[in-house]
């Protein structure tokens, strides 16, 4: 991995050095690392990607699933984003029709409402896709296999409905 310099050119064959109080701060905005953390942690990691003519991962196929809000999966299943013509925040990906399944199989079971599914993307989802990450570093999946895996961890936490459907601390 590459970093680049944080200092500003002025002139060719001069550098000056950025020492203001916010030199820190925009330095990591310069960098794009906030962007990318931003866009992981929101559930936009493959539309920040590839709109950054950056390689997408194979694990961030995973990454709306494991971060985006129940209206959002709502959304997706309803079939939003899949037009071609749409905007790029909606872009198709390979993974879509397998994407959009997950996210049925998760509202009707423990994402049913919005704390449910927190519960079941802070359980499942997000450990999922930080093992993902782990893991493809030692090997070759791919986004239909990630799908795969993702859909085996929502069917197996299945959690007893005591009325309180997706909270473990009620069974």
């Amino acid at each position: 991995m590459t970093f680049r310099p944080f200092r500003r050119r002025r002139a060719v064959g001069t550098v000056e050095q950025d020492t203001g109080p916010l030199a820190e701060r925009r330095a990591w905005v310069d960098s794009g690392v906030a962007a990318e953390v931003e866009a992981f942690l929101a559930g936009v990691l493959v539309d920040h990607l590839a709109g950054h003519r950056q390689a997408v991962p194979t694990w961030a196929a995973l990454n709306r699933l494991a971060h985006a809000d129940h209206s959002q999966l709502v959304r997706l299943v309803g079939g939003a984003g899949l037009d071609p013509l749409a905007a790029s925040a909606c872009r198709v990906h390979a993974w879509a029709e397998p994407e959009r399944f997950v996210a049925a199989q998760m509202l009707a079971t423990d994402g049913a409402t919005p704390e449910g599914l927190w519960r079941l993307q802070r359980d499942v989802l997000v450990p999922t896709e930080l093992s993902l990450i782990d893991r493809t570093r030692g090997e070759a999946l791919t986004a239909a296999g990630v799908m795969d895996i993702a859909m085996e961890a929502v069917r197996a936490h299945r959690v007893p409905d005591h009325g309180t459907r997706g909270d473990p601390s009620a069974a």
